[in-house]
């Protein structure tokens, strides 16, 4: 415990520093985190090296004005985490926008996604993001895939309706209410005073 929240510590002193305009720090970890990411996202992913250069220097741009504009003042995970969350969600945006036809591709890459929870990731999310994501893997199938869907990757109901080959997008709203439901209600019994 003292390690994590020594880490901590530092990792918000990094923040501060680089909010201050400290070139060097941020240059630091620019060069840090990249190899790392790129091995990551040639593994993971099978991109070229040239488009995970783009996603990560975005990435990178995102981290930066969000800590400029203050909105990551309570960043509860690491530097790493964060860019690597940002970059993937750039790869998906990126992927729908040159797959829009091809839905078999963009499935694969959600079964990835999901399957993409890294260590690293695991060990950052607090007490309650983990009770969370326990009730919400207690779900069914579908409330997991609609959940999923549409509060991690972000997808509107006509992406969803499409996706999940629903009839039409108020389908979409009914399920995904319904699903709200039983997350709400499988949280408040089985993991009662842990999601508070």
């Amino acid at each position: 415990m003292l390690d994590e929240n020594t880490t901590v510590k530092k990792e918000a002193a990094l923040l501060v520093a680089i909010r201050q305009g400290n070139r060097k720090v941020l240059h630091q970890q620019y060069e840090l985190h990249r190899t790392a990411f790129m091995d990551w996202g040639i593994r993971r992913y099978q991109c070229d090296r040239e488009a995970l250069v783009d996603v990560y220097q975005e990435a990178f741009i995102v981290l930066y004005q969000n800590l400029v504009a203050g909105k990551l003042d309570n960043m509860n995970c690491s530097v790493r985490t964060y860019i690597f969350s940002v970059a993937k969600n750039l790869l998906f945006k990126q992927f729908r926008r040159n797959t829009k036809t091809d839905t078999t591709q963009g499935d694969q890459l959600y079964l990835l996604a999901d399957e993409d929870l890294n260590m690293e990731e695991e060990l950052v999310l607090t007490d309650q993001q983990q009770n969370l994501k326990r009730a919400i893997q207690s779900l069914g199938k579908v409330c997991q895939e609609l959940i999923t869907l549409y509060y991690y990757h972000g997808l509107d109901q006509e992406s969803i309706t499409q996706r999940m080959q629903y009839k039409n997008t108020q389908t979409v709203k009914s399920q995904k209410v319904r699903c709200m439901r039983q997350l709400e209600k499988l949280a408040k019994s089985k993991f009662r005073g842990e999601l508070r």
